[in-house]
């Protein structure tokens, strides 16, 4: 008898767990509105589970019912407020930036150094333009943590605002932790070249270069070692960038200053042959026939381009 009583009370309590393990199982075959109505059961036996309202949010958003996701990670992020960030993320996504915003402050609410929500928050604020905000949260990154990609992020915030010479730190700092990435080295390079620091900008560009031997890495050694008046080496990187238009044009100007008019002539008339009309090539090809004393044709050049371009 007392088994009898035992089994229908055993078969209740395990009721709960077959409908999860339904669940997981139409999850994973992609099934996910036999799925959905598993989790719903599993609720209803246990209404209070973060892990049960996670895993059907997660339904939902594959779903595209975001607004079913968002209202049971609320529910979730009021016992646990660093769901704030998941549900931050489903409003950016969903271009509701001020909502975003609201539920990012939110999970700082609890721990004001969460650094998702912190990193969520500095992107969004890159996003729509406020760039000290998002610096603010960047910086508030990096002094908890050497996240590269806050470090990185402030560079290219004080970079993008013209406060290169500030960046350099950032840079030099996230090249630290990737001494070869390409794309760090090639920037350091070009803002120690706009600040007047050839040395520095060699430094980094010799560098890249032997990670990378393109033509566009050979044109900025060559701009730096012009500069430098390392003419000959200058030249030879020059050279290497020609297949480029502004490997042409700078090489051209190169040869202009040069007093090289034959030369840099052949190297204009050579780029309009494949780019006839372009609007560059052609005033750089005047100038060259001004220092010629070619002044009609010259005249010419520049009187059409004014048509153009008036």
């Amino acid at each position: 008898n007392i088994l009898i009583l035992f089994i229908p009370a055993l078969l209740f309590a395990q009721e709960p767990i077959s409908h999860y393990l339904r669940a997981r199982t139409y999850e994973r075959e992609g099934r996910l509105v036999e799925a959905i109505s598993e989790y719903k059961a599993c609720l209803k036996s246990d209404p209070a589970s973060i892990t049960l309202k996670k895993s059907l949010a997660n339904l939902y958003l594959q779903k595209g019912e975001d607004k079913k996701a968002i209202k049971l990670l609320s529910e979730v992020a009021e016992k646990e407020q660093e769901t704030w960030v998941d549900v931050g993320n489903i409003y950016q996504q969903k271009r509701d930036y001020k909502r975003a915003e609201s539920c990012f402050k939110k999970a700082l609410e609890g721990d004001s150094s969460n650094i998702g929500a912190l990193y969520q928050l500095a992107s969004l604020y890159a996003k729509v333009g406020r760039l000290e905000d998002s610096l603010a949260c960047y910086k508030k990154i990096a002094s908890v943590s050497n996240l590269p990609e806050a470090i990185i992020g402030i560079g290219y915030l004080l970079d993008f605002q013209g406060k290169g010479t500030e960046s350099i730190f950032w840079y030099e700092k996230f090249l630290s932790v990737y001494p070869e990435n390409t794309a760090i080295l090639t920037r350091l390079s070009q803002v120690y070249l706009e600040t007047g620091s050839l040395t520095k900008a060699k430094e980094f560009s010799e560098r890249l270069m032997k990670l990378s031997d393109l033509a566009e890495n050979n044109l900025l050694l060559a701009e730096i070692l012009d500069k430098e008046k390392s003419y000959e080496e200058a030249e030879r990187c020059y050279l290497k960038a020609i297949d480029l238009k502004d490997g042409q044009v700078q090489y051209s100007f190169f040869l202009l200053r040069r007093n090289r008019i034959d030369d840099g002539l052949a190297v204009v008339n050579k780029a309009l042959s494949i780019l006839p009309e372009d609007p560059g090539l052609l005033l750089l090809k005047g100038l060259f026939l001004l220092e010629k004393k070619d002044h009609r044709q010259a005249v010419n050049i520049f009187t059409e381009q004014l048509e153009l371009y008036p």
